[in-house]
């Protein structure tokens, strides 16, 4: 049981309150995308109209990958990502890391191959940051989509980050003044909502779905802070302290 004053039960209520008002509508974006975010890929896949391979990465890749390299500056080969895109081809991208001047940050930048698993051959290139080519082809869109509106709300990067990392400070800031105020834990979770008025009502269905979500919300808003800001203020300010301001040293 946790015993607070009027005074500061008074004052909670208000921050529990408005920090819910405030960051509701964005949260609910957030979270719902997150869910669909987990079947994203099989989304894109669906969307793409199948996969032409079952298992493309199951082929043998490594000649292919070979020649691909050496059509690539040397550079290109400091990092290679390799996957399989919605329609089951392989996509292979040969990069480098650099600052990009529209954001700012260090981004992946090289060569990004299509190929057909089956035959071998290139069906598309594309040359430029991660960011770019990622989003350059079609059948990748829907799955982009998803997954950019759950990370950055579709604004662009940092400030998307940003947003999201804010919002994942605000759950915080709900979920830990909602644990404060419930006085009764164990019992506000086995909480049968009264019949008599519909406004006690919702308030105790409001305080029993709470009370469930209370640690689901706690791990939710500590994490989609962490990795928010991560990315968009930690990585950067050491590489400032540590690196002179050198992300790509920072990187190596």
């Amino acid at each position: 049981m946790i015993t607070l004053s009027r005074e500061r039960t008074r004052r909670l209520v208000a921050v529990h309150g408005w920090s819910a008002v405030v960051s509701g509508l964005f949260l609910y974006v957030v979270i719902l995308t997150g869910a669909i975010a987990v079947l994203a890929h099989e989304i894109g896949e669906w969307s793409a109209g199948g996969a032409a391979v079952s298992e493309p990465l199951a082929a043998d890749l490594d000649p292919l990958l070979r020649k691909l390299s050496s059509k690539v500056p040397a550079s290109y080969l400091e990092d290679i990502s390799l996957f399989a895109n919605a329609a089951g081809q392989v996509v292979a991208f040969f990069h480098t890391h650099k600052e990009n001047p529209a954001s700012g940050m260090i981004e992946d930048y090289g060569s990004l191959f299509v190929l057909d698993p089956t035959s071998g051959e290139t069906v598309e290139r594309f040359e430029g940051f991660a960011s770019e080519v990622f989003n350059a082809n079609p059948l990748n869109a829907l799955e982009a989509f998803i997954v950019d509106l759950h990370v950055n709300l579709l604004a662009p990067e940092p400030w998307g980050l940003y947003a999201t990392g804010i919002l994942g400070f605000v759950l915080l800031v709900a979920a830990i003044s909602g644990l404060l105020m419930h006085r009764h834990l164990i019992r506000d979770a086995f909480l049968t909502p009264r019949r008599s008025n519909a406004v006690l009502r919702e308030k105790d269905r409001h305080v029993l779905a709470g009370t469930w979500a209370l640690l689901f919300s706690l791990v939710l808003g500590f994490t989609g802070a962490f990795f928010s800001f991560a990315g968009a203020l930690g990585l950067p300010l050491v590489a400032v302290t540590a690196f002179a301001g050198d992300q790509v040293a920072m990187f190596e």
